[in-house]
C-alpha cells in the first residue's frame, strides 16, 4: 500500500509518527479482510509491561501486529527493531491479552508491519507511506 501527500500544520514528532504509522497499518490490514479488535493494548499488570500495537483478526486466526515505522535508513529497516527480546516480550503480551479473554481461536501469530514514510523537508508533510506486512514472525 502507498499514502501520498498527507500535511500537517506542524513538523511531525516521533510519538505523531509512529500514530501515523499504526493508523496506515490499521488501513493495510482493513484492506485485507482484517478486523481490528483492539489497538494500543496494555496490560493491568506489573509483571507484564510494554504494548500490543494492534490486536485483530484475520479469519479464524488472532494476529498480534507490531508496527514499526521508519523516516530514513539510518536504522535499517522498521523490521531490524524486532529482535528476540522484542519478540520475548510480544509473545508475553500476547498471553496476557489472551488470559482476559473468553474467546479461542483456532491459531494464534505475531506479525510485524514495517511503515516507511517519506518526509518533506520542513518535516510537515508526508510525500509517500510504504506500508510492508510480515505475517508470522513469531
Amino acid at each position: 500500500m502507498t499514502i501520498t501527500s498527507v500535511s500537517t500544520d506542524q513538523p511531525l514528532n516521533r510519538q505523531e509518527i509512529g500514530a501515523f504509522g499504526e493508523e496506515l497499518a490499521c488501513r493495510f490490514l482493513t484492506e485485507k479482510g482484517f478486523e481490528v479488535l483492539t489497538r494500543n493494548w496494555r496490560p493491568h499488570t506489573e509483571h507484564v509491561r510494554g504494548e500490543l500495537d494492534i490486536v485483530a483478526r484475520d479469519g479464524n486466526s488472532l494476529v498480534f501486529c507490531e508496527v514499526k515505522t521508519r523516516t530514513s535508513q539510518i536504522m535499517g529497516s522498521p523490521f531490524h527493531a524486532i529482535d528476540g527480546r522484542k519478540v520475548g516480550a510480544l509473545r508475553k503480551l500476547a498471553a496476557a491479552w489472551l488470559s482476559g479473554q473468553d474467546q479461542r481461536f483456532e491459531a494464534v501469530r505475531i506479525d510485524a508491519i514495517g511503515v516507511r514514510l517519506e518526509l518533506d523537508a520542513t518535516r510537515r508533510r508526508v510525500v509517500t507511506a510504504r506500508v510492508e506486512h510480515l505475517m508470522a514472525v513469531a
